[in-house]
């Protein structure tokens, strides 16, 4: 996949407290820190099912990061970019309701 392809962080946290309760956005950060070395081609670490847990234990103590981990690398394999924005808009959309109405 090429960096266009990326589920952004926002909507690897919303898909992961849809899932799991909360968001674990330290195993989100963790699994992509290769980014800011890699850039676009950061996935050829981390994001294998066995490395992604490993850095999920390593990042999060909370219970459910391991299973943080495995979605954080089905969303990347299964989000398209398009899918991806429009995701992020909804949530953005949700958020900003959410403030208006209370």
């Amino acid at each position: 996949m090429d960096g266009s392809s990326m589920p952004s962080h926002r909507v690897h946290r919303e898909i992961t407290r849809l899932v799991l309760g909360k968001p674990h956005a330290k195993v989100h950060r963790a699994i992509d820190y290769p980014y800011k070395f890699l850039g676009p081609k950061h996935r050829i670490l981390f994001h294998d099912p066995f490395t992604s847990v490993l850095v999920a234990r390593a990042a999060s103590k909370e219970k459910g990061a391991s299973l943080a981990a495995i979605l954080h690398v089905i969303t990347d394999f299964l989000v398209s970019s398009r899918a991806s924005k429009i995701l992020d808009m909804l949530i953005l959309l949700r958020k900003r309701l959410a403030h208006i109405q209370g």
